[in-house]
Parts: structure tokens; sequence; C-alpha cells
């Protein structure tokens, strides 16, 4: 990321970030926080990165990104439904994540990614 920040746009990426960032008190200090599931961008990249591996582990391809609905995790996912994820990884120091086909009312799959035992986002798949 610093390697970006040199470029030539360097100081219009840093406002960027500085603009999203939210105060917090926490412990009687001011922090400041970021609600990645709150930028319109990092969202469109979650939904490129799932709509990507969909097609990888032929659950559905060429899936428009209007059929994508991603978010932070916001509620743990109960113990049962996560143990029946399919676990996988591009490359595990990157990202892991799992994914399970649903085929329920609406919902074509699921989508959890983890970095370092983090969850980051929790992806759903609109079906027909």
């Amino acid at each position: 990321m610093q390697h970006s920040l040199r470029q030539i746009d360097g100081p219009r990426r840093v406002q960027d970030i500085v603009d999203t960032w939210q105060q917090i008190e926490v412990n009687g200090k001011t922090r400041h926080i970021i609600y990645l599931g709150e930028d319109t961008r990092v969202i469109r990249v979650v939904k490129k990165i799932v709509r990507g591996l969909s097609h990888h582990h032929n659950v559905m391809t060429a899936v428009p990104e209007s059929r994508v609905w991603a978010d932070v995790m916001k509620y743990r996912l109960p113990a049962d439904l996560f143990a029946q994820m399919a676990y996988a990884h591009r490359e595990p120091d990157v990202v892991e994540y799992r994914y399970s086909v649903i085929e329920e009312v609406g919902i074509q799959s699921a989508w959890l990614g983890e970095k370092r035992g983090h969850i980051l986002n929790y992806e759903l798949f609109r079906g027909n």
C-alpha cells in the first residue's frame, strides 16, 4: 500500500482514506475506524472477487453484479452452518474463504472471506 501512496495521485489516495474515517471513543481515548461495508468501492471489489470465485468453483458463471449482495459480517454465523461450508483458498497467506451452494428462496450461494481468523465479508448470490 505504501508504494501506491508514493504515486502521483498518492495525496488523493491518502485523502480518500482520511475521508472514510469515523471517530469513536474506546476506553476514554479517541480512535478512528473505517467501516468497509459503507465504502461502495470496497463492496464493488468484494463482489467482483466472489463472482470470480463462483466461476472458479463452477457454482455459477457470468453472474451480473446486480445479482450479488455484499456486506461485512455483522453477526456470528451459527456453527452448524459454518461447518457445512466448503473451505478453500487461492493463497492461504492472502485470504481464505468458505462457500456453500444453498439454492433457497432467492439465494444461490453464500460466501465468507477470512483473513487471519477475522471474517471480512459475507456474500450472497441472488438466484433466479
